[in-house]
């Protein structure tokens, strides 16, 4: 008897749930998911989720790391082309046409840095006209892999990023004819 006593006063009271408070954690978690995700779950009112939409988007934009890699990536990629253009493509297709057994050899490799340059230019005018338009890269293969677009902008990204898709195509036949030539005439 004497332990049940003690059991009993030992024994922490177990509060009743509070289901208000707990329904508006769960409908603010919803609404802070809403804005992650740009779900369509509905917020108590417009203007609060777009203060949430600010206030993400400016915790999203402070962050400099993204920032950094972003201009990193421009400033390299930029380079790379200039030093695919000005040097690779050259050089290339001098060693070509110096040291050449048979007139196919050469001819093959000079269509392939013309399409290796195609592609360059190609991929950073789309690039840089997905970038004025606002896209990011998932919108961006939204609209390449998409239909033929009516706006202008959108039109001139579209056909750079099929003109890319066809020098990669390009590239890939003169990979494959190179050693092809080269077996057959025996050397």
């Amino acid at each position: 008897m004497l332990k049940r006593r003690l059991a009993k006063r030992l024994r922490p009271s177990v509060p009743e749930p509070d289901w208000e408070s707990a329904r508006e954690q769960a409908q603010s978690l919803l609404e802070v998911i809403a804005c992650l995700f740009g779900s369509i779950i509905p917020a108590k009112d417009a203007r609060r989720r777009r203060i949430d939409m600010e206030v993400l988007v400016e915790k999203r934009l402070k962050i400099g790391f993204e920032i950094i890699v972003a201009r990193i990536v421009n400033i390299l990629s930029g380079i790379s082309t200039l030093l695919g253009l000005l040097i690779v493509i050259p050089l290339t297709l001098w060693f070509a046409w110096l040291h050449y057994t048979t007139i196919l050899n050469p001819v093959l490799v000079t269509l392939f840095c013309l399409a290796f340059g195609w592609g360059l230019i190609s991929v950073s005018v789309c690039f840089n006209t997905l970038k004025k338009l606002g896209l990011d890269g998932q919108n961006g293969l939204r609209l390449l892999s998409g239909s033929r677009p009516t706006d202008p902008d959108e039109l001139r990204a579209w056909r750079f990023g099929w003109h890319f898709m066809y020098s990669v195509l390009a590239i890939l036949f003169c990979l494959f004819a190179i050693p092809v030539a080269s077996w057959l005439s025996g050397k």
